[in-house]
């Protein structure tokens, strides 16, 4: 479709545990910006500006920043952002 270039979306991200599935894709492509949709939640996409829309969140993983170390098991680093 060619909407967002260079980018890997999964859906039911959080809902159905996807996110390993989103992760693995990035494993393989790490020049790809991965992004996670969970039910209920979109992402609005204008220009260079995206707002999230719905109930849950989206997740954004971006391999090229840099990985602080910070997240315990199961928490976010700064490769993985939340909104």
């Amino acid at each position: 479709f060619g909407f967002l270039r260079a980018v890997a979306i999964d859906q039911h991200l959080l809902v159905r545990g996807r996110e390993e599935d989103l992760l693995e894709v990035l494993a393989a492509r790490p020049e790809l910006l991965g992004i996670g949709l969970d039910e209920g939640t979109a992402l609005v996409v204008r220009g260079d500006r995206a707002e999230v829309v719905g109930r849950s969140v989206v997740a954004f993983y971006d391999n090229g920043l840099p990985d602080d170390g910070v997240g315990g098991p199961g928490e976010p680093t700064q490769r993985e952002l939340f909104f």
